[in-house]
């Protein structure tokens, strides 16, 4: 598709659109690389890319595209470090810096840095990473860049791990999960935020709907009484001139009999018309209050399911009885954000082995609780079942077993 989309902006001339497919050419073949494991394959897939993030920075250097430019550098980098060519890939993310600072484009400087500080612990420039680092971090908490900012945790938590300096990585760690907290809690509370818009404009539509409803009645009795009123006019002009022409003659009076008549059959016409707009409006109202109860019952049930959830994970988690018979010295804080939890502790006895487990699930709530169950299952399949006592090898088998 992206070959097509090239040939037809090349036919057209357009650079601008010319570039973009090159970049989207360039971005597949970099991301096959990063999926083989053939040295041969991969090596050939990146310089394909490569060449085509070549061809793409010359094109937006026609059009003075200065943020395609910035970007292409990092994409370049990005190649260069993966041919572990890392000297290289340091240049081309240093011009994107320059690039970026210079046309004020804060985003894509915070982007570029970000990619050198990797670089750098990648390369083992651990106290030149830290620097740099802590120059990027000044700017992006500056800006609020909260995704960038939980990023340089993770990597100066690296970075003080490798110079041996343990207190700063865990102090890092802490900020590191802190900012994937928030991180979480902005997306959830987006999630919260478009539901609830959500009910508001389906409430509003359907206040909308009932008023509509309600004018269209308005309308309909102001007709109804516009045609009594015109015809009680009519009635009595007819009436008035039946007077004065009563003695004109007999076959007069049988011709304004049948008028009358003709009259009263569109007054009841209207009368039913008016019994059925009626009859359809309040069962317009009876569906309101059926779609209300229901959508009361669902929240109910959704409720009632999570509670039910939150004794089912209780029940699998270790006891109290047998962590006393496992352990004689102990505490457990177990605090769930949600009603359900994604962490969970386990802990078994095999050949004289006291084995313990304290985990930490990704996600909160009913997500996180699938995966607590999860582990706490393949754990008692390993220890109890298999009979596996090494931490290495359990967490092996773990690992394998949440992937298959």
């Amino acid at each position: 598709t992206y070959y097509d989309a090239l040939k037809l902006a090349e036919k057209e001339n357009n650079k601008m659109l010319m570039s973009t497919a090159l970049v989207n050419l360039g971005s597949c073949y970099h991301y096959i690389a990063r999926t083989k494991t053939d040295i041969s394959h991969r090596y050939e897939k990146l310089m394909k890319a490569l060449s085509n993030y070549n061809e793409s920075l010359e094109l937006k250097r026609e059009i003075n595209d200065i943020v395609g430019i910035s970007g292409l550098y990092i994409n370049i980098g990005n190649i260069y470090e993966d041919l572990e060519n890392f000297s290289t890939a340091e240049i081309y993310f240093n011009k994107s810096i320059q690039i970026s600072e210079k046309a004020g484009l804060t985003h894509m400087y915070v982007k570029a840095y970000n990619s050198l500080v990797s670089l750098l612990i990648k390369s083992g420039y651990y106290s030149k990473a830290i620097k740099k680092a802590n120059a990027s971090l000044d700017i992006v908490k500056e800006n609020e860049y909260l995704v960038e900012e939980n990023f340089l945790y993770s990597q100066l938590r690296q970075a003080y791990y490798k110079i041996g300096d343990c207190d700063k990585a865990m102090e890092y760690v802490d900020l590191y999960l802190y900012t994937k907290d928030s991180i979480f809690s902005i997306d959830k509370e987006k999630i919260m935020q478009d539901l609830h818009i959500r009910y508001e404009t389906e409430k509003k539509q359907q206040e909308i709907e009932t008023q509509q409803l309600i004018i269209d009645k308005q309308k309909l009795e102001s007709k109804r009484q516009n045609l009594i009123r015109n015809t009680l006019l009519t009635g009595a002009g007819i009436f008035a001139i039946l007077f004065l022409l009563v003695f004109a003659g007999y076959r007069q009076k049988i011709r304004s009999n049948k008028l009358i008549s003709e009259k009263n059959t569109s007054l009841e016409q209207a009368n039913e018309e008016i019994r059925s707009q009626k009859e359809e409006i309040e069962s317009q109202h009876i569906i309101v209050v059926k779609h209300k109860n229901y959508i009361e019952n669902q929240k109910k049930k959704i409720d009632d399911s999570i509670l039910y959830d939150r004794h089912i994970q209780s029940a699998l988690l270790t006891s109290e009885s047998n962590l006393n018979s496992l352990v004689k010295e102990y505490f457990l804080v177990f605090l769930p954000k949600e009603v359900v939890s994604g962490d969970f502790y386990w802990a078994a006895k095999l050949n004289n082995k006291t084995i313990i487990a304290v985990a930490d699930c990704t996600g909160h709530g009913v997500p996180g609780a699938f995966m607590s169950i999860l582990g706490t299952s393949l754990l008692n399949e390993i220890v109890k079942r298999q009979e596996v006592s090494e931490p290495a090898e359990i967490l092996s088998r773990l690992r394998n077993s949440i992937i298959e």
